[in-house]
């Protein structure tokens, strides 16, 4: 009797479209989370590259709750939940290695918009990363003239 009742259940989400519309819409809003982890366990120096992935996933986040998505209004909710667990896991070294990345810098990179419909930024316009940096100089340096040399060389690079 139990079994009967399983496969008439099961039958009846297989052919329910709300269902399958709902399995769709979770896919799209967890596929760019999915891909920023499959990113970080990822083989390679990947520390300066974390950053801008996280930044792009919260735009398709986005683009997927602005898109005719019954969920729209529970967008901010989202972000809140992922952008608090951003807060504990970055770091003031995947700024200073996000910053010192020279593709960020580049033009061509600059002028296409991010996920989101953003306009990117060079890390060093964008005052969080540029917190992180500077208290990853100046974790780095043993002294306040060592600090200085290396906020200076840090400006020479950008």
């Amino acid at each position: 009797m139990i079994r009967i009742c399983r496969q008439r259940l099961v039958k009846a989400i297989n052919n329910d479209d709300n269902f399958w519309n709902e399995v769709e819409t979770v896919l799209a809003i967890t596929e760019p989370i999915f891909s920023v982890l499959r990113f970080c366990d990822g083989e390679g120096p990947q520390i300066g590259e974390i950053y801008e992935r996280m930044d792009s996933m919260f735009g398709k986040i986005k683009d997927v709750m602005d898109f005719n998505n019954p969920h729209k209004n529970d967008y901010s909710e989202i972000e809140d939940i992922i952008f608090s667990r951003w807060e504990k896991m970055n770091t003031p070294l995947q700024c200073l290695a996000y910053a010192l990345s020279p593709r960020f810098y580049d033009r061509v990179h600059l002028e296409k918009e991010a996920p989101g419909g953003i306009s990117r930024k060079p890390p060093n316009k964008d005052l969080e990363v540029m917190e992180g940096v500077m208290e990853a100089l100046g974790r780095i340096a043993d002294s306040e003239h060592e600090f200085k040399v290396l906020r200076e060389q840090f400006n020479d690079f950008v």
